[in-house]
């Protein structure tokens, strides 16, 4: 997951067929501007079926983050899920 305002280096290289790796590419890099993580995300049911359940969470905290202006929920029965669409 990118960090709000942290410089992220990366470099790639290539694996072919014969199982044999290029050399590496130079180095690029790039800082990322946008909206932080969410925090504090919890969910009640107030003894309401799950059916009724209510999630809440708290914007980033992070100073130079930008406000978010939506927000998507996924969930899953299984710890450590990757979203898909």
């Amino acid at each position: 997951m990118l960090c709000v305002c942290l410089c992220t280096v990366w470099r790639v290289r290539v694996k072919n067929s014969a199982g044999l790796w290029s050399r590496w590419s130079a180095t690029w890099s790039f800082t990322w501007v946008g909206p932080g993580v969410p925090t504090a995300a919890n969910v009640s049911t107030d003894g309401q079926p799950c059916s009724h359940a209510l999630l809440r969470w708290s914007d980033s905290t992070h100073v130079k983050a930008e406000p978010a202006v939506r927000y998507e929920v996924y969930g899953s029965n299984e710890t450590g899920f990757t979203p898909r669409r």
